[in-house]
């Protein structure tokens, strides 16, 4: 036999409360089937669809509840008469007394989000927004944000990355080798002893000490007492020496009547490199600096560490600006990616840099982060006022001495 009527409609009123569905999509849904219904599989029938669709509003409910646990919070401050008025409708229409005691939901929570729209997501991926799009360049917006309120002064100090081009040699006619190679014979004998570093050797073990290796306590249960970790040290060559070679425009002032202040670097340069590039551990680069719209890098490598010198990279014209202080920041950070003890830098100027204040940072840094610094100030004495230990030359021949009296003032410990 059908259900009758108005069970059907309580039924449906019922479980729609209980799930959160509107009692009118259940009314609407017996509208439609009911005066149809002729036996009892009819009536099985239409419980299926209705329970098929109480479940599938209470998936849609639960997630709903999450959202809106806060209205229901101030909903339990309204007066208690309200809640009263709404349990007896409750009551009055649900035939379950248990039922009775939960109050109706009036739909979806209001403080649920809606849902995105593809349009919103691709506009929020392209703009960045909430952190989302290319991580890279939200970076760089927060570092730049971070610069322009950033004192000037504190700026400077930050270690720099310069842009470093390479010379081409081969473009290049080679530089008279006689009078830099005669220099060079008389440099290298002493350089050998005053280049020597301490050297760090292969770490040994023994049964005494003062640093404990946690890593060999378990050698004690089979006897084998040395726990103790030695390191010994023995003075050989272990130095790392960076040439920076002036390449601006300031350098084509006249020294004599044969030489300009170039064709005086430019050889010392090379002289120093040869010499320095046949001793075992001593590791040494050299990179000239200028700033000109004909070079794209303010810092160009002549010759990088372990290559042989070629002259004809050290035939250099000079031009534009004297950016020192990216010189210096480059020197540091090539210096401290070597693993040679001893790291030098000797720099061949005429002492003129393009920003004083920029000059005096980085030469402060580069001390403070262990490396010692020389110059050669050719035919100037202006080097004085930036590094302590420098000499002046007026020509090739003056190298060898210059080099032996800084390089003493360096192994003695004299400030740079």
């Amino acid at each position: 036999m059908p259900i009758r009527d108005q069970e059907l409609s309580a039924l449906a009123m019922t479980l729609s409360r209980d799930s959160g569905i509107k009692i009118s999509v259940g009314e609407k849904l017996l509208d439609i089937h009911l005066p149809g219904l002729a036996c009892t599989g009819d009536s099985q029938a239409l419980a299926q669809k209705l329970v098929e669709l109480l479940c599938k509003y209470r998936e849609e409910n639960q997630k709903d509840k999450k959202g809106g646990e806060n209205q229901r919070g101030e909903g339990q401050s309204q007066p208690e008469q309200g809640s009263e008025q709404g349990s007896e409708q409750s009551t009055a229409v649900s035939p379950d007394p248990a039922l009775a005691q939960q109050p109706q939901q009036q739909g979806p929570s209001s403080s649920s989000p809606s849902p995105l729209t593809p349009q919103q997501i691709d506009t929020m991926l392209r703009q960045g927004s909430s952190g989302y799009g290319d991580l890279s360049q939200l970076i760089t917006q927060e570092m730049n944000i971070i610069c322009q309120t950033t004192h000037e002064d504190i700026l400077h100090s930050i270690p720099e990355a310069p842009d470093v081009g390479k010379v081409n040699p081969s473009l290049r006619c080679r530089l008279d080798e006689v009078e830099a190679l005669s220099a060079c014979s008389k440099m290298r004998a002493r350089l050998l002893t005053l280049l020597q570093g301490y050297k760090q050797q292969t770490c040994t073990y023994g049964s005494s000490g003062r640093k404990l290796d946690a890593n060999r306590l378990i050698r004690l249960g089979v006897g084998d007492a040395r726990i103790f970790k030695r390191k010994s040290e023995q003075q050989a060559l272990n130095t790392a020496v960076m040439v920076l070679l002036d390449n601006s425009g300031r350098m084509c002032d006249q020294v004599n009547a044969q030489h300009k202040r170039y064709q005086i670097a430019n050889p010392a340069a090379f002289a120093l490199h040869h010499a320095l590039f046949g001793m075992a551990g001593v590791k040494v680069s050299t990179a000239m600096f200028c700033r000109s719209s004909s070079i794209k890098e303010p810092v160009n490598i002549v010759c990088g560490f372990g290559s042989k010198p070629d002259s004809r990279a050290f035939n250099l014209h000079p031009m534009g600006g004297t950016p020192t202080h990216k010189a210096l920041w480059y020197a540091r950070a090539a210096l401290l990616q070597q693993p040679e003890s001893w790291k030098i830098i000797l720099i061949l100027t005429d002492g003129y840099p393009s920003s004083r204040p920029q000059c005096e940072i980085a030469t402060k840094r580069c001390i403070k982060d262990g490396i010692e610094i020389a110059a050669l100030g050719i035919d100037t004495q202006a080097v004085e006022q930036f590094w302590a230990n420098s000499k002046v030359i007026h020509n090739v021949s003056n190298l060898p001495k210059a080099m032996f009296e800084v390089m003493e003032r360096l192994k003695l410990g004299v400030a740079a």
